[in-house]
């Protein structure tokens, strides 16, 4: 039967309608190759897409699709193996970068991953959230992003702890509206342990603020830092420190004001093992004042520092 724009149902004010839920980069490029796409053109699906749903949204008088949304599991490889089937407690040199890295093709234009999508068809970075953004922007403002399946791989090895608590501030930064990671095995303990870098990292369920800080790093491939403030508790500073390569780094967390103490909790390839589940440890305190904090961040690691 026939059935035009005004006879779609009635929409609660309550709902969210997510769409069109990609199953990965082919989707959001060319709709698995239905479209002539271009990695510099407008012509990406999002480009028919956006302005189709807004036309028809303002045809019914409500958004018809409220969340941008797409599955993400990474594409990247250490050169022959996908990340996502890198899921040995045993990992060479190559497929632990492969892993702690992939997690900047989400949003760093410098970086540029090792799998098809910048061989063979972007010949460079993918900073896909990025590309999202600009085109909502520019198409249909207001509309949120999602990733509703995600998963980066390293699910027996501390690089899989690293590349999720890598993600996670990486949503938060880039205000993403929600992810849902997706275990790919029935047992991913070190990915799950990269949450509790933010939750209950000191085992009395503190957690990362509830207000996000933007941040940047001098040495992005090395570390990361991300950081928030708790509106219940004027003062408080939470950092989420990560460091992807294989020899410790000396890191100074500069531009916040910061008083108090700073306590840090870790979680590293010694720290994890034997433990279940895995989660951060103690690593003591020192002493926070000032505009400027200096930690030693050890190899492949994960670092909470909660100062107050």
């Amino acid at each position: 039967a026939h059935r035009d724009l005004h006879s779609f149902p009635t929409r609660r004010s309550s709902d969210l309608i997510f769409g069109p839920v990609h199953y990965g980069f082919e989707g959001i490029y060319s709709w698995q190759g239905e479209l002539s796409a271009t990695p510099s053109g407008n012509n990406w699906f999002p480009d028919k897409y956006l302005p189709a749903i807004k036309s028809a949204s303002t045809t019914f008088g409500k958004p018809l699709v409220d969340v941008y949304d797409f599955h993400w599991y990474s594409e990247a490889t250490d050169g022959t193996t996908r990340v996502t089937d890198l899921t040995s407690p045993t990992l060479t040199d190559a497929q632990v970068q492969a892993i702690v890295q992939s997690p900047r093709s989400l949003w760093d234009t410098t970086y540029s991953e090792n799998s098809w999508i910048t061989k063979d068809v972007l010949g460079g970075p993918i900073y896909i959230l990025g590309r999202l953004q600009s085109r909502i922007a520019t198409e249909n403002p207001g509309m949120k992003i999602s990733i509703t399946e995600y998963n980066n791989g390293g699910s027996q090895h501390i690089a899989g702890t690293i590349a999720q608590a890598d993600n996670l501030g990486i949503f938060g930064v880039q205000e993403l509206f929600a992810a849902s990671l997706w275990p790919l095995s029935s047992n991913e303990p070190y990915t799950l342990a990269g949450f509790r870098a933010y939750r209950d990292f000191d085992g009395a369920n503190s957690s990362f603020g509830d207000t996000s800080l933007q941040s940047t790093s001098s040495n992005i491939q090395n570390v990361a830092v991300y950081a928030s403030t708790d509106s219940t508790n004027p003062g408080r500073v939470v950092f989420v420190a990560i460091n992807r390569s294989t020899t410790a780094k000396v890191t100074a967390i500069n531009g916040r004001s910061l008083s108090g103490t700073a306590h840090l909790f870790q979680m590293t390839a010694i720290t994890a093992s034997g433990q279940n589940p895995i989660q951060p440890v103690s690593a003591g305190t020192q002493p926070a004042s000032g505009s400027s904090l200096t930690v030693t961040l050890p190899p492949l690691s994960v670092t909470t520092i909660d100062v107050f």
